[in-house]
């Protein structure tokens, strides 16, 4: 039988992981370059001249004067956690494969259960939402999936199957009238 690539693809590990998003700067330049691929563009005029505000991270148009935050207008934007924590809790949350609860969640992450409730539920959202428009076409396999097939057998030590009763009528049934 041949070997699925995806199931045994190398997945990311954690001092990996580390190493790629272990700074808030290192997170920050990739939420940059996937925001701007081909560089700073302005969201009022359109301008690509820009300065940095290090004191507050925003991105300032030099045609416009317009100040842009890069997590403006994502699920990062008004948080107080670090981006370090989010990108931690989107890897934690993809490797595993039957998921992880919120309590786990924020014992990895050092916060409390409801704050890693609420990452979960806006990261679960997100991803909804990318692929809700997508439609499932041609030959679609599920791993680890069970619909139908043969029940399994009863040992000899379980119990037999309780017997199914009717319940009584609600009310007595009304003869046929012989009259009519």
């Amino acid at each position: 039988m041949a070997r699925n690539r995806v199931q045994f693809q190398r997945g990311l590990s954690e001092p990996d992981f580390e190493r790629l998003f272990g700074t808030e700067e290192q997170c920050r330049a990739v939420i940059v370059a996937s925001r701007w691929p081909d560089g700073f563009v302005c969201p009022a005029c359109g301008g690509t001249r820009h300065s940095v505000v290090k004191t507050r991270g925003l991105y300032q148009c030099s045609a416009c004067r317009t100040q842009t935050s890069p997590i403006a207008g994502t699920i990062f934007a008004a948080t107080k956690l670090k981006l370090r924590v989010w990108f931690r809790a989107l890897y934690h949350l993809t490797q595993t494969k039957q998921g992880i609860s919120s309590i786990e969640l924020g014992r990895r992450l050092g916060v409390t259960q409801t704050t890693a409730w609420k990452i979960k539920h806006k990261l679960g959202q997100v991803m909804l939402e990318r692929d809700g428009a997508k439609r499932l076409r041609g030959r679609v396999e599920i791993d680890d999936a069970y619909i139908g097939g043969e029940r399994p057998a009863a040992s000899a030590d379980a119990a037999p199957p309780a017997k199914r009763r009717s319940s009584p009528p609600s009310r007595p049934r009304r003869k046929a009238n012989p009259f009519a």
